[in-house]
């Protein structure tokens, strides 16, 4: 709903106006405000453990919270790539970002590297637990990767990162 809470607040601030997505509501004497905070929890999160700038990342998803993850990394300057099961939408957001693309089901091509990957889907969450989203032989151990899922601490995605050595 990051989305659409930027349509239906009656004001939302500059950095959700530019990401295009709120995840925070605050009440003001004037209606209800929205703002992205996604964006610095994740780069700051990234930065404790690796070096952001200049550094290659994937962004699997393409909604809000993505859209927050990658405003983060073109605010430090990493080479965007984004990956997204449905393609139109995983284009159009990689088109706004002038980042580029690669549907998800292709991820596991030789020549795909990338020093960081953010998975920011619901995939793990509810009835999704178990389904990986990408195949563990994706993952290589150099790579640094979170997934913004917090709730289970550990998804299958996370799983088999960690199981790979990121």
């Amino acid at each position: 709903y990051k989305e659409m809470v930027c349509r239906l607040a009656e004001r939302i601030d500059s950095t959700a106006t530019e990401i295009g997505a709120a995840n925070t509501l605050r009440r003001t004497d004037r209606g209800w405000e929205g703002c992205n905070t996604d964006w610095t929890g994740a780069l700051r999160a990234l930065a404790a453990v690796c070096e952001v700038s200049g550094r290659s990342a994937l962004i699997i998803g393409a909604g809000g919270a993505a859209r927050a993850v990658a405003y983060g990394f073109r605010t430090v300057g990493a080479k965007l790539m984004i990956s997204n099961r449905c393609v139109e939408r995983g284009s159009s957001l990689s088109e706004q970002l002038g980042a580029g693309f690669i549907p998800l089901n292709k991820l596991e091509k030789p020549g795909a590297k990338f020093d960081i990957v953010v998975q920011c889907t619901s995939s793990g969450m509810g009835e999704d637990r178990a389904t990986p989203i990408v195949p563990a032989s994706f993952f290589k151990p150099e790579m640094t990767v979170m997934d913004i899922v917090y709730s289970p601490r550990w998804t299958a995605f996370s799983r088999a990162a960690k199981d790979a050595g990121c």
